[in-house]
Formats: C-alpha cells, structure tokens, sequence
C-alpha cells in the first residue's frame, strides 16, 4: 500500500531525510494536520500541497527553498509555519493570507526588508527575523499588537522606534548581534516581558523607565560598551539572569560581577537607596556563587557536594560616579557626592579601601551623562569629597590600614572599624575627624597604638578599644575609658609644641613607651604614679632640664639616667631609694634642685661637692646619720632641708673624718667647719625641725 493511501494519517515526519521533491499526491492525505519535511533537500514546493487545508503545523526548515506556492493561501488554518535556513529574499504573499498563523519563522535565511504586509496576520504571537540582512524596522511592527515572542537577532538593525510601546503582550524579546547604540524609552511600556536579549550590540547605557518591567526575569547585555549598570536595576527583583561579561564594567566592579546576579542587584539595589537615604550600605556582598562544585568519588560512585563562596577584595563603591553616575539617565543628574551621609561596608572580608574614593579629585569617564551624541560634557566628571559623611561601617573586613584620604571626611562622627586587622592608624590624616562621637576599634589584635593626635577629638564620647593588644596608652589608662584615654593622647600632642609634659598621678606602674620616644622633651613630670622601675629609654631624652619623679615606688635609679648632663631640676622624693648611686651625681653639673625627701637614704655620696650651682637640696625624712664632709664646697646652696633624719651632731665630729685627698689637715677641717656652720646659721630654719641637739662652738 501507497503512503499516500493513508486517509487518516494525522501527523507525518519525513524530516533529516534526503529528500529532493515532493510528490503532488500528497493532497491525498486528507486528514493530515502535522507535516515535517525540515532538513531534507526540497527545492520547490508542490502546489497540490496547497490542498491540504486543514493543516495547522508545517515545518521546512533547512532545505533550499526560495518561494512557495501561492495555492499555500488556502491554508487558512495553518498555525505554525517555519521556514528557516533556507534561501529566501523576501516573505512569499500566500503567507499574509493564513490568518490563523500563529508562529512565523524565518531566521537564516537572507531577506533585506522586513515585510509590511505582515500585520494581516492578526493572530501572530511568535515572529523570528534573525540571522537576515534586515537594517531597519518598518512602522507597522506596532500593529503586531499579538506578538509574544519576538526575535531580530543577528542583523544589521541601528535603531527601533517608539512603536515598540504598542506590543505590549511581548514575553521575549531578542536583538543580539545588530548594531544598536540605544534602546527606546518606549520599551518600558512592554510590561509583560520576561527575556530582553541584547548582547553584542554598542549599548552604553539603558532606557529610564527600563525598571517598569516588573516580570523581567533575564536581561543579557554581554559584550556591549557598558562601563556601569544603572542602579535602579537594583530594584528589579524578578530578574534571575543578568548577564554582563564583555563590558568594561566599572559598577558593579568586577568582582561583583563574579558573584553573578544576586550579588550585582544587592550591589545595585543599595546604590540606588543611597539617591533617596543618603545612606549606602555594602554589607555582607560575600555571597554563594550558586554554583556547586560536583566531584565524582573513587569508591561507590559518590559525589561530593560543597558550596562555593568568593570575597571581594577591596572597595567596590566608585563613588566618584556620584556627580554623573555612569550609566544613568539625565533624571539623577544633579545628584553629587555631598549627598551620602551614610556608608557601610561591613562584612566583606576587603583588605584594602581606595583612598581616591573619599577625595575630590577628577575623575575621567568615557561614557558622558547625558548618553546622547557621544560628547562629554564640558564640566567633566568634576566631583567633590564625601563632605557629608556622618557614618562610615567597615566592620568585619581584613583591612590593615586605612587610606590616606580618609582625611577628606571630616564631618564622620561615627566610624566603626571592628573585627579587622588594622596595624596601625595614621595619625596625621585622622587628625582632622574632630567630628567623631563614637569610634569602635573592637577586635584589632594587631593594633598597638593609638595615634596622638586622637587626643584633639574632643567631642568623641564612646570609644571601644577591646581586645586590642594597646602598649600605648597604657593598659592602666585604656581601662579607665573613653575620655580618659583621649585626656592621656592629648597631653602627648601638646608636648610636641609646649615641650613639657605633665603625667602626674595617672596611676602609671611603668614609663610608657611613647613618653621614652619624645626626646625633644624639657619638662617632664610623673608625680604620684605607680612606676617601680624606669627603663633605660628615659636616658635618650636628652634635652630635659625638668624631672618629676616624686611619689612613685622607685627602689633604684638606672645609670642611663647619667646622660641627662642637662638637668637643672630633679625629684625623686617619696620614692624607696636605699642609695644614691655615688657617680651619677657627677654628670649633673648644671643641677640647681635636687629633692630626695622621704626616701630611705642612710647616706649622701660624697659626689654631691661636684654639684656647684645647686641652691636648693631637700633630704628630710631618710635616715641618714651624718653628712658628708664635702658639703661644704656647696657654696651656693641657699636652702637645705634636713629635718626628720638621724643625724648626731656635735659638727666638730666632722673633723675626725679625711678630707678629700684622703689626708688629715686640721687647720682645713677647721675652717672648712667653720664655714660650714656659718652656713648652717643662714639656714637655722632647717633645723628647727630637727629631733636632735645641735651644737656650734665658736671656740674652734
């Protein structure tokens, strides 16, 4: 039997054969409503094909076919007609009397004019063009008010009118491979669609209202001129594919882009608040890729599932695009950096920051602001400092350091650096933030010091220095608080100008180590404190004429202490000294005071008689029971305090003792003593005090 002798044969699928012809008894199928004969060898149609009309799905795909029939007219219940991959240069006329057409597809194939005639079709919901020789699009496309699929990829297409407001039942709609430079603002009347391909175009920038398009769910822009995406694409939370590769992307920065689309619509999403907030917030952009890594095991066949995570980094903010944001419409063109008051980057992991993103300095874009005609304009992408910036949130990143510029924002009055690994902070470009109210350095165990000019932030209530490993301030001032630590850094910064110091009674139990590395130092004062021991550091602030040592528990007193030939002025009264040591006193030839009251000195080194110009010496409350003989020589000392000691007396017991070469000369010890006594009259006050008997005989 005849293949043609099947009268209820419904569907047949001749296609991927060899076909060269078709036979004119094919009519005879009288009940055939599916033909296939794609991807044969057909060359002409038949017209007896034209007598099945109650066909409704006729596919001719990749044959070399160059014109139908016009008997094909009659198919006026025909639905799906495709004829891709053929040979054609123009849409045959029998075509524009299938009313019932639904789908229409004429993709590779080589026609230069888009057909007019097509809006006959009044049911066409799915019209593929691409891969043709199109370069414009007529304006009746607006009376294809049916179509939902719509595909005109890979032609030589420069503009789409405004027409394309009029399809508003569009799903998908396809312009890859053409050459256009930008899409109409019209578009965004297609609120029904679901797929916008436009890849491999020269776009730069996208319409307005594109955020209209609520059911957006893919938007493809790869390779195009595009250096940022408009934010407002942030809002578009529908959208589950959004593909940028082959643009030089500068927002979102690369490696967001890496991150794929959900981290580029949070990236986006929260540039786009900071317009109306004033407030940017790039938390937690560490993201799942959403791919999982699937790796077959060696035993059993078992796979192995993980999650893979990426981290940025460092700063993705650009916000020099914050005069003219890259890629945006003319609408956000008088929005400036001013306008952030609050930026927050927290939990990143970044490394670094920019600084040029906090400064005012120019900054060059190829793309201009308005999008139009390719001309910069002439005010170029001069942008100002964050002037505005209140807040700034960088906790949970890995920074080391932050950037020199951050000097530019000087309004923060609230910055929060926690859990990063900060080594140090700069103190001359963080000196001028004398807005800040509350700083959190929580959880920086590398962080050593804190910088002196910290002590000009006098409006800084709150401060949080928490397991931080601090050596300066001390830990003795760190736990006092806030304003404690600030007075502490101040008094540092002032010694830079004043040259003196004043750390009395700050409960210090050690010279601290930033006190030691300010060797310009003249006057320093460390009175009633708690230090037991100074280093040898102190010895390397040569220049100091004035030192407080008074009220403190020192037991010793370093050598190094000898280099300070300078001194004029030296206390280290109420202290535990047992001895003086007997060749220090040799370097201080310029001390004029000396006090080591209340200490527990049983004697004076004889050295003192080096001191000529001392005029005040203060040893009340020891336990010395003599003095030596070469006191004498003091002939300058106006003042002596003695009382509270142990000393016995008669003085004339003074003559029992050698003088300084070692040899008795009682003549010497005579006058010397007389002397001496004169000396003590002038001072009687001295020894009114005194717990002993004195007695001065004239007679000697």
């Amino acid at each position: 039997m005849a293949l043609w002798e099947l009268n209820v044969l419904r569907t047949l699928n001749l296609d991927h054969n060899q076909i060269d012809e078709i036979p004119g008894d094919i009519e005879k199928l009288s009940s055939l409503t599916k033909l296939r004969l794609d991807a044969n060898n057909i060359e002409v149609i038949p017209p007896e094909l034209g007598n099945r009309t109650n066909l409704k799905y006729l596919s001719l795909d990749k044959n070399n076919l160059v014109d139908l029939p016009l008997t094909m007219k009659r198919m006026v219940i025909l639905s799906t007609l495709t004829l891709s991959r053929n040979a054609f240069t123009f849409v045959p006329k029998c075509i524009f009397s299938m009313n019932k057409l639904k789908v229409l597809h004429f993709h590779h194939n080589e026609i230069p004019v888009f057909p007019t005639e097509l809006d006959k079709l009044k049911h066409l919901t799915d019209l593929n063009f691409g891969a043709n020789l199109l370069t414009k699009l007529p304006d009746m496309i607006s009376r294809l008010v049916t179509l939902k699929k719509f595909d005109l990829s890979k032609n030589e297409i420069q503009t789409i009118g405004p027409e394309i407001k009029k399809l508003t039942n569009l799903e998908l709609l396809a312009l890859s491979y053409n050459l256009f430079q930008a899409l109409p603002e019209e578009l965004s009347a297609c609120v029904k669609l679901q797929r916008l391909a436009v890849n491999a175009n020269k776009l730069s920038y996208l319409p307005q209202n594109i955020t209209r398009l609520m059911k957006l769910e893919v938007l493809d822009l790869r390779n195009n001129n595009f250096i940022a995406i408009t934010p407002q694409i942030g809002r578009m939370s529908c959208i589950t594919s959004l593909r940028v590769e082959g643009n030089d992307i500068r927002t979102p920065p690369p490696y967001i882009c890496d991150l794929e689309t959900k981290a580029m619509l949070r990236f986006l999403d929260r540039i786009d608040t900071c317009f109306s907030t004033g407030e940017l917030d790039y938390t937690d952009l560490t993201v799942p890729q959403g791919r999982k890594l699937v790796q077959k095991g060696y035993t059993k066949g078992r796979r192995v599932i993980k999650d893979k995570f990426k981290t940025i980094p460092e700063v993705p903010v650009f916000l020099t695009g914050f005069q003219y944001p890259h890629g945006m419409w003319t609408g956000m063109g008088g929005l400036t950096r001013a306008n952030l008051t609050n930026l927050n980057m927290a939990g990143n992991g970044l490394k670094r920051l920019d600084g040029n993103e906090f400064n005012g300095f120019r900054d060059k874009c190829l793309v201009p602001h308005k999008m139009a005609g390719g001309k910069v304009p002439k005010d170029g992408w001069e942008v100002d400092p964050l002037s505005n910036l209140q807040r700034l949130q960088l906790q949970g990143n890995r920074l080391e350091e932050l950037p020199n510029q951050i000097e530019y924002l000087t309004a923060l009055t609230f910055v929060d650096l926690t859990g990063n690994s900060l080594e140090r902070l700069s103190g001359p470009h963080i000196a001028p933030l004398t807005n800040l109210k509350k700083l959190n350095l929580h959880n920086n165990p590398k962080l050593r010091r804190l910088p002196n000019e910290m002590g000009l932030y006098d409006r800084l209530t709150w401060l949080d220095v928490t397991q931080c490993m601090l050596v300066s301030p001390p830990p003795v001032i760190v736990q006092r608080g806030c304003r404690p630590i600030i007075n502490y850094l101040r008094k540092l910064y002032d010694a830079r100008f004043s040259y003196k110091l004043n750390l009395d009674g700050e409960n210090l139990l050690h010279l601290p180590i930033d006190v030691a590395e300010h060797t310009f130092l003249t006057d320093l004062s460390l009175r009633d404190n708690a230090i037991v021991v100074l280093p040898p550091s102190v010895g390397d602030i040569i220049g100091l004429y004035t030192l407080r040592l008074d009220s403190n528990y020192l037991s010793m007193v370093p050598p190094e202490l000898g280099k300070l030939s300078g001194l004029t002025e030296l206390g280290i009264g109420r202290n535990l000294l047992q001895h003086f040591p007997d060749e220090l006193l040799l370097n201080f030839q310029n001390l004029r005071v000396l006090d080591l009251a209340y200490n527990q000195l049983r004697s004076m080194p004889s050295s003192v008689c080096a001191l000529s110009r001392l005029t005040d010496l203060d040893l009340s409350n020891n336990s010395l029971p003599t003095l030596p003989f070469e006191m004498c020589r003091l002939t300058n000392l106006t003042r002596l305090r003695l009382h509270r000691n142990v000393l016995r007396l008669p003085l004339k017991d003074l003559a029992d003792q050698d003088d300084i070469g070692g040899k008795r000369d009682h003549s010497l010890c005579k006058c010397a003593i007389a002397t001496f006594c004169h000396t003590l009259r002038r001072l009687l006050w001295c020894f009114s005090e005194l717990p002993l008997h004195v007695y001065v005989y004239s007679s000697i």
